[in-house]
């Protein structure tokens, strides 16, 4: 198909007749969204192959239901509900027509599961494929990083660790897991890499996998259900656009967990100028109450809490309340309170550069360093099962970072 080819095509798989849809949408220079009422808001989200995805473990599907998620994970953590969402392709020659429809149902596929729909986008030739998503948005009060206050609770929505370990199966290049990705690809219809299939379609629902109580037990899920439970978390996040609307009456901020729990928490502590201050008991339990992950930390030899804390895509919400605040009714999971900073420097018997100094420990989690290196002080802090207290990094995915951290 030519450009114009593939417009019309896009737009016709894109279309809606429902309230989602724009005043103007796919087809003129611009979309225009009629009537936006209170604040607006929105975000862009760019995934590139070779940093974001990998090809031999998406389809385009996966690939264009992942990129919208992305964005619009960002409004639900500001309490936003999804007016539309732009979509800029960038395509090497090696993507066919096939191949971009494929990539727009799973967008489309996204956009209906969070109520919204693609409203116009661009087309680009181009060497490196890329999918950059704008998601907009509007909201009554917005929710910000900023607005955490002493005393605050910390409230968890939703599984984190589960796509972490998934994209650690799919790395995995040894005999160790061969087998079973064969019987989760079997059970697929295909190989785990295919673009003939969609490979979500027959994956369990990580959500359902891990809460129903009919699949708690460790006796009933297979390695092979772990693992596809796990690869289908990484494949196919969702944006909790419904927990984000309900938290506007009681936030005081809000992130979601896309570069990891740890590293998230505290990009919300620092914009606050606050310390997080988490639970171990309490995210251990959460472990326990997920048995796929505390399965999956078995199968790959790893400790289910570095997962939780360092994993990332996850797309769960962190939000801090006021303390008489219960937000369990609602599915959240406390894990941690808000502190003042200098409460937090008095404990550690220092001032800022507490880790600056020499022989100070750093935070756990933290990759090691060269002794010339100081730590910068962590947001962080885990309070383990006996009260003593550590500080944690903020670890996780970093587009500039030197390391893999």
């Amino acid at each position: 198909m030519n450009e114009e080819e593939r417009i019309s095509a896009l737009a016709s798989l894109f279309a809606v007749t429902d309230a989602r849809a724009p005043e103007v949408g796919i087809g003129d220079d611009a979309a225009v969204i009629q009537g936006v009422s209170g604040s607006l808001v929105w975000t862009v989200d760019a995934a590139v192959e070779g940093t974001h995805f990998n090809r031999a473990w998406l389809s385009f599907e996966d690939i264009g239901y992942r990129s919208t998620m992305a964005a619009v994970s960002d409004l639900a953590a500001m309490g936003a509900s999804p007016l539309g969402v732009l979509s800029a392709l960038a395509l090497p020659p090696s993507v066919s027509d096939a191949d971009l429809l494929d990539l727009a149902r799973g967008q489309r596929l996204a956009a209906d599961a969070c109520n919204t729909a693609v409203i116009g986008g661009n087309l680009a030739r181009a060497t490196e494929f890329s999918v950059t998503t704008t998601a907009l948005g509007r909201t009554q009060s917005p929710i910000l990083r900023s607005g955490a206050r002493l005393g605050d609770k910390i409230w968890l929505f939703g599984p984190v660790g589960l796509a972490a370990a998934g994209l650690r199966f799919l790395q995995d290049q040894g005999a160790r897991f061969s087998a079973l990705r064969t019987q989760v690809a079997s059970a697929r219809g295909g190989s785990l890499r295919t673009h003939e299939t969609s490979p979500a379609k027959a994956a369990p629902p990580p959500d359902a996998l891990c809460t129903q109580e009919s699949l708690r037990t460790l006796d009933t899920l297979s390695d092979a259900d772990v693992i596809a439970c796990c690869i289908h978390a990484w494949k196919r996040p969702r944006a909790r656009i419904e927990t984000g609307l309900a938290m506007c009456t009681f936030a005081t901020a809000a992130v979601d967990v896309s570069d990891g729990l740890a590293r998230d928490l505290g990009h919300l502590a620092r914009a606050s100028g606050a310390v997080a201050v988490l639970f171990e008991h309490a995210l251990r339990d959460a472990v326990n109450g997920a048995t796929a992950l505390a399965r999956a930390a078995t199968l790959l030899g790893v400790d289910a809490l570095s997962l939780m804390l360092f994993g990332g895509e996850d797309y769960a919400l962190v939000v801090t309340a006021p303390p008489d605040v219960d937000a369990s009714n609602i599915g959240g999971v406390h894990i941690g309170e808000i502190e003042a900073l200098s409460h937090i420097e008095a404990r550690a018997g220092a001032a800022s550069d507490v880790y600056a100094s020499k022989g100070a420990a750093a935070p756990l989690g933290a990759p090691e360093a060269p002794t010339s290196v100081a730590w910068q002080p962590s947001r962080l802090v885990l309070v383990d099962e006996n009260g003593a207290r550590a500080p944690l990094a903020e670890r996780g995915f970093d587009h500039f970072a030197s390391g893999t951290d």
